[in-house]
């Protein structure tokens, strides 16, 4: 506790109650009196001018408590994809698929902060780096989405039997890879031509992409 204790200091006075109080909740709630040595200085910094982070690390920290020096390091688009992959072929239901959704994007959004706060990212890698994760979360949803409701209804072809593409586009900051920390997503669901689906239920083209639009806010709400 005393290396925190130095790193507080640094701060200025207003700033420091609030963070010396996250580190005794930390204590309290996780019996972790410190944290690994040489991420001090970045947490304390992190932890003075982000809620979200203090709220994230106090909630995920048997998970990310470790992985802190990890975030020293750009987030690459492996992981991303790694994880979208994932999801796209994951089996649980729409409850938990929610809920790993969340925590990625949490644990994803705080890397990014950790290195806009340490001063190693230029503003061009935070951007991009929020852009690309909201751009595959959407991606992953979309993929679970419609597996979900090819079950249930089939594929969605047209009069000649090809099927139906389901298009999403990203306007504004998404659109541009500009989003940042607390930027909207605005997005267009289009499909090309009607069709109908060649389950036992069959829907039609408006019928069928309405419900995977639905679902795929759903997940993403």
């Amino acid at each position: 506790m005393a290396r925190n204790e130095d790193k507080l200091r640094q701060l200025p006075q207003a700033l420091r109650p609030a963070v010396s109080r996250w580190f005794e909740r930390l204590a309290s709630e996780h019996g972790a009196r410190s944290v690994a040595e040489g991420v001090e200085s970045d947490l304390v910094r992190v932890l003075a001018v982000s809620e979200f982070a203090c709220n994230t690390l106090l909630r995920e920290w048997d998970t990310l408590g470790s992985r802190l020096a990890e975030f020293h390091s750009a987030p690459g688009v492996a992981m991303l994809e790694q994880f979208a992959d994932e999801i796209a072929a994951s089996d649980a239901g729409s409850d938990e698929i929610r809920s790993r959704l969340r925590r990625f994007r949490h644990s994803y959004m705080l890397q990014v902060l950790w290195r806009e706060v340490a001063g190693s990212a230029e503003l061009a890698e935070t951007l991009e780096a929020l852009s690309l994760l909201a751009d595959h979360l959407l991606d992953a949803s979309i993929r679970y989405a419609t597996r979900q409701l090819e079950r249930r209804f089939g594929r969605l072809v047209d009069a000649s039997g090809e099927a139906v593409p389901f298009i999403v586009l990203g306007m504004g900051k998404l659109g541009g890879m500009e989003l940042n920390f607390s930027s909207d997503v605005d997005l267009i669901f289009l499909f090309p031509r009607d069709g109908e689906s060649t389950g036992p239920k069959v829907l039609s083209g408006q019928q069928y992409f309405t419900r995977l639009s639905q679902s795929v806010v759903a997940l993403l709400d």
